[in-house]
Parts: structure tokens; C-alpha cells; sequence
């Protein structure tokens, strides 16, 4: 099982909280839109872990593509249960 900051088996770090993911995409989203009010957004999450930044850029309806890729090979067995 992976917890928060991956449990005693699998270390994480700099794990954000929910609220502080939501504020970093909404920064990033306003930032954008005073470049080009019509942005979508296409996210490429690299070493995902638990895949918070991914499951919250695609709560925002700008986000066009949200997608994580873990580069651990423990993370996606642990997931696979092997």
C-alpha cells in the first residue's frame, strides 16, 4: 500500500497538499490566461507518485490533457500487486 509521502516502504518527498496543489494550478491558470485568455492546458506529470498534480489539473475545465508517468519501476509493481 502507498500512503501519503509513500508509507515507510516507498519514500516520498515534496508531497503537496490538496489545497496547495489546487492554489499552484490556479496561479499557473491565471498566469496563462493574462498571456491568452482562451488557455488550455496540456500537463505531463514525470515521476507521478501518487498523481495528486495530475488528478487536480484535470479538475480545471482548461485543462485539455492531464496524464502521469511514473519512472520507478516499485511504484507500478506495488500498484500491480507484484
Amino acid at each position: 500500500m502507498v500512503g501519503g509521502n509513500g508509507g515507510p516502504q516507498l519514500p516520498m518527498y515534496g508531497e503537496f497538499t490538496e489545497e496547495s496543489m489546487f492554489k499552484s494550478v490556479g496561479r499557473l491558470l491565471f498566469q496563462l490566461r493574462l498571456i491568452d485568455p482562451d488557455v488550455s492546458m496540456k500537463i505531463v506529470d514525470i515521476g507521478a507518485g501518487l498523481g495528486k498534480p495530475t488528478m487536480c489539473a484535470s479538475l480545471f475545465p482548461e485543462t485539455e490533457l492531464s496524464i502521469g508517468i511514473e519512472v520507478a519501476p516499485i511504484r507500478y509493481m506495488v500498484r500491480d500487486g507484484l
